[in-house]
């Protein structure tokens, strides 16, 4: 175990060291034999991530093999993360119960998960503030999540990520434009194309009926699309706005048409009993 590139620590039943490396000297600057008989290994760890510590610690007690990862307090490690496997070590001959403890430095894959956790919480942030419906697919087309905007245009508020994924959102487009969707979504998967169009939702699925929306490919490094966006703005109020001045615009060229109609009708009453203007 000595020259294993791991921190190697053996515990009795009252969390007392019996035995350590090494290497786990050298982690954990054990200087003196008194120092090795003073050492607290719970006070080592982050308070955050005691409990989990010490309940790995008892489940190995019971025969229980535990791998967990957790953060040290600075002055007690030369390694900010650790990645541990916890498991009860039977010795021949004896009823004495002891936890063996193996850790390797896990800092840096523990930094970059930070960060991508970091990553995504702003890439969440920011979908979640855009006045938009958005939802999000892999690059099969399969839906993934949607942000704040889409959780209540849908009415989906409350919903796990899982109830999400199940989501049947076909279910939200009027059939009729189905087709349209389909060649859409195919178009930024296939072709990488942008696509910007209007749609109606089926009545009861969305708090809107009208969307102005646009399907676009998140194209990675490599060329190949690794998202595909939908997004969508309700335009119910301006559809509406827009359906009222149709409307009023063909009653007012159906009116001129019927003037022009009477014009004439009261041209050939004139000619036909000769009355002159």
């Amino acid at each position: 175990m000595l020259s294993i590139p791991a921190c190697i620590k053996v515990f009795n039943a009252k969390h007392e060291l019996v035995y350590i490396n090494a290497w786990g000297i050298r982690e954990h600057f054990i200087h003196s034999e008194d120092e090795f008989r003073k050492y607290d290994h719970i006070n080592t760890v982050i308070e955050r991530d005691q409990p989990r510590i010490l309940q790995a610690f008892n489940d190995a007690l019971n025969g229980k093999i535990s791998h967990i990862d957790f953060g040290h307090v600075p002055e007690k490690s030369k390694h900010k993360w650790c990645y541990s496997t916890i498991s009860q070590l039977v010795v021949s001959n004896s009823e004495k119960k002891y936890v063996l403890f193996s850790s390797v430095d896990f800092t840096v894959y523990k930094e970059a998960e930070i960060e991508a956790i970091k990553q995504a919480n702003m890439f969440r942030l920011l979908l979640d503030s855009a006045p938009l419906c958005i939802k999000w697919f892999n690059n099969k087309g399969e839906l993934l999540s949607v942000n704040k905007g889409a959780r209540e245009e849908h009415f989906l508020e409350g919903k796990t990520e899982q109830d999400i994924q199940s989501w049947n959102y076909w279910e939200s487009i009027d059939s009729k434009y189905h087709n349209d969707v389909k060649k859409f979504m195919h178009d930024a998967l296939v072709l990488h194309k942008t696509t910007s169009f209007d749609m109606k939702h089926a009545p009861g699925t969305s708090r809107g009926l009208w969307c102005r929306s646009v399907i676009s490919p998140i194209v990675g490094a490599d060329g190949k699309v690794e998202f595909v966006l939908f997004l969508s703005q309700d335009i119910t109020e301006q559809k509406s706005y827009i359906q009222k001045l149709e409307t009023l615009n063909q009653f007012m060229v159906d009116r001129e048409l019927k003037m022009a109609e009477l014009k004439k009708e009261i041209e050939i009453l004139k000619k036909s009993t000769n009355i002159k203007a």
